[in-house]
């Protein structure tokens, strides 16, 4: 058998992100991957380390324990402070009624008043398998090196096989 393992130097650092505002609530993922952005609250005790996402970094989306999307940053793009209100806003294509702003917040579990942070995103991979990742909480820089290096392989389309 082969072994298809290519490591990429442009990627630094893999950082993961909830999409869950709560324990609870539904996943966001899909709002976020349709409109190629990421998103964390402003007042999350990670914020910092989330602002300082470069355009070499990559993000990796997590549900719980699993990876389920890899993202970039998009190039020459500044990461925006504001609301849900201002994602609905900026991110949808077809402007959305603030009663129907409600409506998606509820159902997602957060205010249109909550202060995000927001990165555009140039494009995400969706997994069809996941990969796992055992920190639950928060937002962080992968250091495990395999689940880092699963994470470059999966977004760079790489199929890694062992003898």
């Amino acid at each position: 058998m082969d072994n298809d393992t290519v490591t990429n130097t442009e990627i630094d650092r893999v950082i993961t992100c909830g999409v869950r505002w709560g324990e609870y609530a539904n996943s966001y993922a899909e709002l976020m991957i349709d409109n190629n952005a990421c998103v964390l609250a402003s007042e999350h005790g990670s914020i910092g380390l989330f602002r300082s996402i470069e355009e070499g970094d990559l993000i990796a989306l997590k549900e719980g324990r699993k990876i389920i999307a890899l993202g970039k940053r998009k190039l020459n793009s500044s990461i925006k402070t504001s609301n849900w209100n201002g994602f609905f806003d900026h991110y949808l294509e077809q402007k959305i009624t603030y009663e129907q702003q409600e409506k998606k917040a509820k159902y997602f579990g957060f205010s249109l008043k909550d202060t995000i942070s927001m990165i555009d995103i140039e494009e995400w991979i969706v997994l069809d398998t996941p990969i796992y990742y055992p920190l639950v909480q928060g937002t962080v820089t992968i250091r495990d090196e395999y689940v880092k290096q699963q994470c470059i392989d999966a977004f760079n389309g790489t199929r890694i096989t062992t003898e």
